[in-house]
C-alpha cells in the first residue's frame, strides 16, 4: 500500500502562493533597484549642475566688473537663473523619487511579511505530511512484524505437529 497524503492539493496551493510571493518580492526589489539607480543619476546631475553654476559664477567673479559689458552681465544672470531653475527642478525630482522609494520600501516590507506568512503555512502542511508519513511507515512496519510473527508461528505449529505425528507413530 502506497502512502497518500490527503492534503497534497492544499500543499501544492500553498507552495504556489509562496512562489507567487517570492516573485512579487523579487519584482519589488528590481523596482527599488531601478528607482535607486535613477535617484543616483539625478543626484549626479544635480552635483554636476552645482559645479557648473559655481564655475560660471567664479569665472565672472574673477573678471573686474568694469570690464564686463551689460550684455555679458545679462547673459551671466540668465545662465545663473537657468542653473538655479534646473537645480530646483532636479531637487523636486529627487524629492519625488525619494518619496516613491520610501513607498516602495513600505510595500516591500508588507510583501515580505506576506511571503513569510505563506512560507509558514507551507511549513505547517509539510510538517503534517511528515508526521502522517512517519505514522504510515510505523503502521507498515507493525503490519510486517505481525505478518512475520504469524509466519513464524505457523512454521512452529507445523514443526510441532510433525514432531507430534513422529512421536505418535513411533
Amino acid at each position: 500500500m502506497a502512502f497518500r497524503f490527503r492534503l497534497e492539493t492544499v500543499l501544492k496551493l500553498r507552495r504556489q502562493r509562496e512562489n507567487d510571493g517570492r516573485r512579487v518580492v523579487a519584482a519589488r526589489l528590481r523596482e527599488i533597484s531601478a528607482v535607486t539607480a535613477n535617484l543616483d543619476a539625478l543626484e549626479g546631475r544635480l552635483w554636476a549642475e552645482v559645479q557648473e553654476a559655481r564655475e560660471d559664477a567664479g569665472v565672472q567673479a574673477s573678471r573686474p566688473i568694469a570690464d564686463g559689458t551689460p550684455a555679458a552681465q545679462d547673459e551671466l544672470i540668465v545662465r545663473l537663473r537657468r542653473h538655479r531653475l534646473y537645480m530646483g527642478h532636479l531637487r523636486r525630482c529627487i524629492e519625488e523619487r525619494e518619496s516613491h522609494l520610501a513607498e516602495l520600501r513600505r510595500r516591500l516590507h508588507e510583501e515580505q511579511r506576506v511571503l513569510t506568512e505563506a512560507a509558514k503555512q507551507v511549513k505547517v502542511i509539510e510538517k503534517l505530511r511528515e508526521r502522517q508519513f512517519a505514522r504510515f511507515q510505523e503502521t507498515q512496519r507493525r503490519a510486517e512484524m505481525v505478518m512475520h510473527d504469524e509466519t513464524a508461528l505457523n512454521l512452529y505449529r507445523r514443526a510441532r505437529q510433525r514432531d507430534a505425528i513422529g512421536e505418535s507413530a513411533a
